[in-house]
């Protein structure tokens, strides 16, 4: 397989600042290729995270580019019919970054598959993207999410939902109740 890591980011790079949707294609199938490393899947998979309003300096340079706007539904079309296999069979770093690119875009149909990685990953940076991905991709349930990462085992997540509370746009009630049950 073509391993030319510099390269395989100047090709991604190129797909962002094209920004059709066979380009948002073209990385969701870098993504899914197991046969490249986790950076470069990971990568492909960041930047279709930020395909709509990307930055406006260059991921590979660092240069200036300018402002440029892609169609955020091609990235959806794109990610959004693999994106649960990611999130299931994907390395850590690679899982980490699909749960930003779902909550990024919004896939709420990837919601299950993130609140069982919030829930039971192994990986503590999983369990804390899948978090974030569930408050940017299912705000009619966060404070569901937030409650049970609050009642989380592990210490990181418990710490991570109470930095999210006062981000979220909760009514004071439920602000304060998730605040009551981390003191429980």
């Amino acid at each position: 397989p073509f391993t030319n890591e510099p390269l395989m980011r100047r090709v991604i790079n190129a797909s962002l600042y094209s920004g059709t949707a066979d380009d948002a294609r073209r990385l969701a199938g870098l993504a899914m290729n197991e046969q490249l490393n986790e950076d470069v899947r990971a990568e492909a998979l960041l930047t279709l995270a930020g395909w709509e309003s990307p930055s406006l300096f260059d991921r590979v340079t660092g240069m200036y580019r300018g402002e440029i706007s892609n169609r955020a539904e091609d990235a959806v079309d794109a990610l959004g019919p693999v994106v649960d296999q990611l999130l299931r069979e994907g390395e850590p770093q690679v899982q980490i970054a699909a749960a930003e690119a779902a909550g990024g875009l919004g896939l709420t149909e990837a919601v299950p598959v993130l609140t069982d990685l919030m829930e039971s990953s192994r990986d503590v940076e999983v369990r804390t993207a899948a978090l974030f991905a569930l408050a940017e991709a299912d705000a009619a349930s966060v404070d569901e999410h937030v409650y049970r990462a609050l009642q989380s085992d592990e210490p990181e997540v418990r710490r991570q939902a109470l930095v999210l509370i006062p981000e979220l746009d909760l009514d004071d009630e439920t602000r304060a109740d998730l605040l009551a049950a981390a003191l429980d």
